[in-house]
């Protein structure tokens, strides 16, 4: 992926300085952000920008992705951790040289959910190595939401990334900061966000910690029916567990 990698760099500078970043805080702006992607006569409403963006739309802002990225969270089939064994598949056909399974798979789950960063970034690799006439296009729509990804934070415990996935922020470390990941852990923010912590090594350089905010993602851990399901459970637990502490003291009697 190294002339990608190049790719990337020169593409990102391009954009970083065509847009003028909108300089977004997760506690600050968040939710505001997120109920304007819900408006369906409004300019940021989901639907619509997530059309713009399937048709590398050259006019969308930073401030457009940032709320297509944002509305991606709200959407009912957004269940990140559900995705994880699909990724992993991609990523292993990738790996042993299986392009066109690995592309199709990308491609299919792209379908429901654009802004997968798995999927997009093995897209526009696999399009450029499998020289696809749409290999351009898919290299424009993985930098562009780069770029907004890169204006969400910088990385650090003040100033977490902002991501979608609970593995994006390895993506980010190996495929696009080049660098490798040595311990990985997870905290809380300054503002008791949930974050993702991983040990960055570079050659030559003392090791660093970058802090992936993904927040949004873990309270999407389970689907509502499964959590139905276990506070159904749950309660018909506790409920149990009280008449066996009355039975228990009525024997005990």
């Amino acid at each position: 992926m190294r002339k990608l990698f190049l790719i990337i760099v020169l593409i990102l500078g391009v954009l970083q300085s065509k847009h003028a970043q909108f300089l977004f805080e997760y506690h600050l702006h968040y939710d505001s952000i997120a109920k304007l992607t819900l408006d369906k006569k409004g300019p940021y409403f989901y639907d619509s920008l997530k059309v713009r963006y399937e048709k590398a739309d050259t006019s969308l802002t930073a401030f457009d992705m940032l709320a297509l990225m944002i509305g991606e969270t709200k959407q009912d089939h957004y269940y990140p951790y559900d995705l994880v064994k699909v990724e992993q598949d991609i990523m292993h056909l990738a790996n042993k040289g299986e392009y066109a399974n690995a592309l199709n798979k990308s491609d299919s789950l792209l379908k429901i959910h654009p802004l997968n960063l798995t999927a997009t970034i093995h897209k526009a690799f696999l399009e450029d190595k499998l020289g696809s006439l749409t290999a351009k296009r898919s290299k424009f729509k993985f930098v562009l939401y780069l770029d907004v990804l890169m204006s969400t934070g910088e990385g650090t415990a003040e100033s977490p990334m902002m991501v979608l996935g609970p593995g994006d922020g390895q993506l980010l470390i190996r495929y696009v900061f080049g660098a490798g990941i040595g311990n990985m852990g997870s905290g809380e923010d300054n503002h008791g966000y949930f974050v993702d912590i991983l040990e960055v090594l570079k050659e030559g350089e003392e090791p660093t910690l970058m802090y992936f905010n993904i927040e949004h993602a873990v309270k999407r851990m389970f689907k509502e029916n499964m959590m139905k399901e276990f506070e159904k459970n749950f309660k018909k637990d506790q409920k149990e567990a009280k008449k066996k502490k009355k039975k228990d003291k009525k024997s005990s009697k």
